[in-house]
């Protein structure tokens, strides 16, 4: 098995903005440095949204709303629990093995 590293997944991620459906730079084009706590190490550069993008983000959002309510809350659940899933089978290219922000930091004991 191939041991992955942090910067295999960072190389794998979006660095855009994600609206209605698609990804995207930011309207100024902008971008914003990504640090490793730990490090300081530079991680990567992220799209820097305006307020422009935030506007288009919730119009996307906003339109997206009826078709998603619509969706029966047990196929909506079901969704939920694939994506859920899906993190699952991929936690160990996470460093800590723990996805999101429990990633950078130790559990509170």
């Amino acid at each position: 098995m191939k041991t992955v590293t942090p910067d295999d997944v960072i190389g794998r991620v979006e660095k855009g903005l994600l609206i209605a459906g698609r990804w995207r730079p930011a309207t100024a084009g902008a971008t914003f440095a990504v640090y490793d706590p730990a490090t300081g190490r530079t991680l990567c550069e992220v799209a820097d949204a305006t307020p422009d993008d935030g506007a288009t983000a919730l119009d996307a959002a906003h339109a997206a709303q009826a078709d998603w309510a619509a969706v029966p809350p047990r196929h909506r659940a079901g969704i939920l629990r694939c994506a859920h899933d899906l993190l699952l089978e991929r936690v160990e290219e996470f460093p800590s093995g723990r996805p999101g922000p429990a990633n950078t930091a130790e559990p509170a004991q």
